[in-house]
């Protein structure tokens, strides 16, 4: 792990007039940064290390690299952000609406304000870094970039809906079932 480090800044400190014998090509010099950055993190390296190495190794490869990390969602038992974040809120729903009524209290500002967390700002930030990145490749941009874009839009857009839905059907149940005294 460390060795990379040092063996990164050592490739930085050549001298600029020892040519390489065979120069790699950008997209192999590419794929060896983002090789490098993965393992890096994978085995524990610190962010900013890893983004510092990444980007000194890209020099001496002779490309300019600009490291964006994103970090995957951990689901937990199989379940994706949509579905826990249907579940969570939900659940609040349930325990929100007998407190809310009894209290005399607004259900969607008591409700909203237990899941806000929820929100999916993670998603809709690396959906928006993925098109700051495509607007910067150009034409080149690789067809995961588009698909990563995509998914992460379609992602933040299910959990805004679970959100949603989470919320009102359990609160419109109660109220079938219990109708709250006048």
């Amino acid at each position: 792990m460390f060795w990379l480090l040092d063996r990164a800044t050592q490739l930085t400190n050549l001298k600029r007039e020892t040519p390489c014998p065979e120069p790699l090509r950008r997209e192999a010099a590419l794929k060896t940064t983002a090789l490098a950055a993965t393992l890096l993190l994978a085995h524990g390296q610190t962010t900013e290390r890893t983004v510092t190495a990444a980007e000194r190794l890209g020099r001496a490869l002779g490309v300019t690299v600009k490291v964006l990390l994103a970090f995957p969602l951990i689901s937990v038992a199989g379940t994706n952000a949509a579905t826990g974040a249907l579940a969570a809120c939900m659940l609040v729903s349930v325990l929100v609406t007998p407190i809310a009524d009894r209290l005399h209290l607004p259900f969607a500002a008591l409700a909203f304000s237990a899941v806000v967390s929820l929100m999916p700002g993670f998603f809709l930030f690396n959906a928006a870094t993925g098109v700051v990145e495509l607007v910067s490749i150009g034409p080149n941009a690789p067809a995961a970039l588009l698909t990563s874009i995509a998914a992460n839009g379609a992602t933040a857009f299910l959990i805004i809906m679970a959100m949603t839905f989470g919320l009102i059907l359990p609160r419109m149940l109660f109220e079938r079932i219990l109708p709250t005294p006048a």
